[in-house]
């Protein structure tokens, strides 16, 4: 297992590098193979009849041809001095920029058959970046990781994971949050309108709050909340 770990963080014997994150800025490992055996999304990317790969080097466009872009302004562009482990002659290069570098190391352990480590602070991460390459058992994993963990009566951890489901996009997820954000909004009004994860909400987590039949607060008291939600919003 140790050996594997390592594997994903320096790339020794693999054959793919995966840029994570908005400026691509980690670099983690993997093999086309494995990739493919996990994610038919993989499969057709690295093995399609109509996919190849582009000559590696320095290039500006975007693909997994070309070369890392945090790692081209590190050395200046040079060809000679490549950090992070990637290696152009070893390693196709896949730009990932829309998920974050934790949760695809979680998937990327999933991957090589290691234990992904989700917790309730990644699992909505590591479900989205499963579901993007079609990885159904570890989309499985993350909702019977959230369903065992989650406590529908701890107000903030509920708010924060409806806040974070909705900012990704995880429908399913951010409907389950929202009937329990129902159902704690009859009992626990006054402390839900003053709490910290409240405040916090996305303006797509507040939209989707507003819109839900499920959701019943007194409408004086939610406008006057809402007044208080967009000063902070508006001055933050």
């Amino acid at each position: 297992n140790e050996r594997v770990e390592e594997e994903i963080d320096k790339g020794i014997v693999s054959d793919v590098c995966l840029g994570a994150g908005p400026g691509e800025s980690v670099l983690l490992f993997s093999s086309r193979a494995s990739l493919a055996l996990a994610s038919p999304v993989f499969q057709t990317m690295f093995f399609a009849p109509q996919w190849h790969i582009e000559p590696r080097g320095p290039a500006a466009g975007s693909g997994s041809a070309r070369r890392p872009s945090a790692l081209a302004a590190a050395d200046g562009g040079g060809s000679e001095n490549f950090l992070g482990g990637f290696r152009p002659e070893q390693h196709t290069y896949v730009a990932i920029t829309d998920v974050e570098p934790s949760a695809l190391r979680c998937m990327l352990r999933y991957v090589h058959h290691l234990d992904p480590q989700l917790s309730l602070d990644n699992a909505l991460h590591v479900y989205r970046a499963a579901d993007k390459y079609q990885m159904d058992g570890l989309l499985g994993a993350c909702s019977a990781h959230l369903t065992a963990h989650v406590d529908p009566h701890d107000l903030d951890q509920v708010l924060r994971l409806f806040d974070t489901a909705c900012r990704l996009g995880v429908e399913s997820h951010a409907r389950c949050f929202l009937e329990k954000l129902g159902e704690l909004s009859r009992v626990q009004t006054s402390r839900l309108l003053a709490a910290d994860e409240f405040w916090a909400l996305h303006s797509v987590s507040m939209a989707a709050l507003l819109e839900s039949n499920e959701f019943c607060v007194d409408e004086e008291t939610l406008w006057t909340a809402l007044r208080r939600w967009a000063e902070l919003h508006t001055t933050g």
